[in-house]
Parts: C-alpha cells; structure tokens; sequence
C-alpha cells in the first residue's frame, strides 16, 4: 500500500518544515518565487519517487516488454487504431490474486508455516524477556552505577 512508515516520516518532515517561518512551502507564491531549499527538495523528491513506485505497480505487466501493451486490446481495422480492453489487462491480474491467495490459504494451514509462526512467537517473547528481564536491569543498573562514577570522577577533574 501507498502508506508506509516511508511515506510516515517524509509527511512528518514536510510538517516540519511547514512550521518553520523560513521554509517556502508554507505559501505557494513565495514557493513559486523561491522555489524550496535543498533539503525541501530531496523530501519532495522522494516522496515523488515512492509514489511512483506505488503507482508502478498497477501497470504491471505493460512495461515487462517493450510490446506488452498490444496484449490488452486490439487493433481496430476499420478506425486504423488500437482498442485499449481494460477487461484483457485486469483478468490476467485477477487471475494472478486467485491463484496467490489459494497458494497462500493452503501454505497458512501446513505444518511448517505453523511453526513458522511459532518461531516468530517465541523470537517475539524472548526479546522483550531480553529487554525487561531481570539481565536487562542488571546490565541497565551496572551500566547507570559506572556511568555515574565516571561522570563524577570527570566532573571532579574539570572542578580542580
């Protein structure tokens, strides 16, 4: 889908600069005028490009080879023109879904995508005890107590 933790930060970047008073995205004339400044630019400039790789995806199959297009319509003998057939260029797409899903339907109930799963559960379960475990606050306090004594020590040298 277009929305992406991509596509997140870059509109959290653009609000950003939208509140600086400098930034000349916050008024078309002055944008216009001024146009936007480096680092407005490339944000524009990727959000440009992840739209149009979304945007891609939906004339897969047109772009595949330099004649995939003739395959979703046909040529009109009497107008001299080709017919564009939107119904040739999506039941291929259709037909593609159908056959993911049902591939994906019967993967989701084997044995070994089952425990796939499992895998990713007990992964899951033994970060966070790594995070919030009892190790985890040994390391933190341990961390916190020679962190405190350096810094005291460092701050003592500066005072003398």
């Amino acid at each position: 889908s277009l929305y992406s933790p991509e596509l997140s930060l870059y509109q959290k970047r653009l609000e950003e600069y939208c509140k600086s008073p400098s930034s000349n995205l916050r008024s078309f004339p002055a944008f216009f005028k001024n146009g936007a400044s480096r680092k407005e630019s490339l944000t524009l400039r990727k959000i440009k490009l992840l739209i149009k790789k979304h945007m891609s995806q939906f004339t897969m199959g047109l772009t595949d080879k330099p004649d995939a297009w003739q395959q979703c319509g046909e040529f009109n003998e009497a107008t001299g023109t080709f017919d564009f057939s939107p119904d040739k260029f999506i039941q291929p797409l259709k037909d593609r879904m159908i056959f993911q899903i049902q591939f994906q339907e019967m993967m989701a109930h084997t044995q070994l995508f089952v425990g796939y799963v499992e895998e990713l559960q007990v992964a899951h379960e033994k970060r966070n005890d790594l995070l919030t475990g009892p190790v985890a606050k040994f390391v933190a306090q341990w961390v916190e107590l020679h962190w405190h004594a350096k810094y005291c020590k460092y701050s003592r040298g500066l005072m003398d």
